[in-house]
């Protein structure tokens, strides 16, 4: 959301979708607040990467969330990119992915 410079409506209700069918607790869902009012939120792909189906579905989610304000910004996909090679998704499996 916060990559290409500007967070829509659209980014934080689609957010908000995903954060209430996590089914996380009241402390988690503080923490997750917090650490969006952050400038930048250091995050260990790696720990997802252990986890194919999870680390598929963020994916998924990521592109499905940059899509959402009808404007898939360059950073954005970039963004993408990188976190999907930190997980261990080859470049074209993100590619074909974000074109979906």
């Amino acid at each position: 959301m916060k990559v290409d410079g500007s967070i829509e409506p659209q980014e934080k209700e689609y957010l908000k979708t995903i954060i209430t069918n996590a089914n996380l607790t009241s402390a988690e869902i503080q923490e997750i607040k917090n650490l969006l009012s952050a400038q930048r939120i250091e995050v260990d792909y790696s720990i997802i990467a252990k986890y194919p189906d999870d680390a598929l579905g963020l994916l998924i989610d990521l592109i499905a969330l940059a899509k959402r304000d009808g404007d898939f910004h360059i950073t954005e996909k970039m963004y993408i990119k990188q976190v999907g090679k930190l997980m261990g998704f080859s470049e074209v499996d993100v590619a074909e992915l974000m074109l979906s």
